[in-house]
């Protein structure tokens, strides 16, 4: 067995434990489930089945076997499959098939705690985003959003990445004053903010990075006040992303930064966990009633947005450890 396929034999005897605890039987899963990818499965129908007790799985399944082991099992799925199972167990749909049990809690905890090859892989895309978009603030001169949006995706495909985590936001000016834009052919004037949200996929993996730069070099006092703003906000919340910590408690003590150096609080959240999907639990918003766990992969994102002026937003990827958060890219 290699290093990798250990990962894997290790992420599915916690995730066969947590399944015996809660009385699951047989486990269904979509093919288009990232527990497939989670597991490094390679599905060929549209559904699988792991049976827990055997720890065996199962991808070519016949329908009528399969009908009678769900209906007389107790069947494990996440939220989202339960269509599925309705129309697989039955043939017909049911509101409330009996014998099924959501997983999704259950997965949720399983993923959010990261081992070393899922941190390792992340890590690689975080650094190869953060460096592409580091290398193409060198030569803004005359860019557009589009152009400057293409250099990106070249540096990321040079540097071994799969593509994009998903589709990239590059905006400058007022169109900055709004959390996503897509990129389009307007060159940014000198003195205005680039804001670029970014993200690299590799192996499944994603990374999410976001920086906002100044067009041509010549900065501003309203620029360099939101930068204030946004990296105080930042350093409060990544000083706090020790395991045990309250996400409540990150989101206020960066929301408090925001505040005190006189800009609105953004509507959106604060931050989020990343691995296989883009956005993962834990959110970091003041409303949150979660903590945080340990080897846990967050990104801290604090902004500020000023109406007809554009924005200032920055986005940073950090592993929470016992020993204190480690950033997985230098800024």
């Amino acid at each position: 067995m290699n290093t990798n396929d250990q990962f894997y034999a290790e992420r599915l005897e916690r995730f066969t434990s947590s399944m015996l605890d809660g009385g699951i039987d047989i486990v269904l899963v979509c093919r288009h489930s990232k527990l497939l990818q989670y597991f490094n499965q390679a599905p060929s129908h549209d559904f699988s089945l792991y049976d827990v007790a055997t720890r065996r799985w199962d991808h070519d399944n016949d329908m009528a076997h399969m009908r009678q082991e769900l209906t007389t099992a107790v069947v494990g799925v996440e939220a989202a499959s339960l269509p599925l199972l309705q129309l697989t167990a039955t043939g017909q749909p049911r509101d409330d098939p009996a014998g099924v049990r959501y997983i999704d809690a259950q997965v949720s905890q399983l993923r959010r705690q990261k081992d070393n090859l899922e941190i390792a892989t992340i890590a690689r895309a975080t650094r190869a985003i953060a460096h592409a978009v580091r290398s193409v603030g060198d030569h803004l001169a005359d860019l557009s959003e589009i152009e400057i949006e293409c250099s990106i995706y070249r540096n990321i495909r040079q540097t071994g990445m799969d593509g994009w985590a998903f589709d990239p936001s590059v905006a400058s000016g007022a169109r900055s004053s709004v959390p996503w834009c897509h990129p389009s052919n307007r060159i940014p004037s000198p003195g205005e903010p680039i804001t670029i949200d970014v993200g690299a996929s590799l192996g499944g993996y994603v990374s999410d990075f976001c920086r906002t730069i100044i067009a041509g070099g010549v900065s501003t006092s309203t620029f360099e006040k939101a930068r204030r703003a946004v990296r105080s906000a930042k350093r409060a919340g990544i000083q706090l992303c020790f395991p045990g910590t309250p996400l409540r408690d990150i989101a206020m003590a960066m929301a408090a930064e925001i505040e005190n150096h006189g800009f609105a609080v953004p509507s959106h959240a604060l931050g989020h966990g990343i691995g296989l999907d883009l956005h993962e639990p834990p959110t970091v918003s003041v409303s949150s009633k979660e903590i945080l766990f340990n080897r846990t992969v967050l990104n801290i994102e604090p902004a500020v947005y000023i109406e007809r002026w554009g924005g200032y937003r920055e986005e940073t990827t950090v592993l929470v450890t016992q020993n204190g958060p480690q950033v997985l890219a230098d800024d």
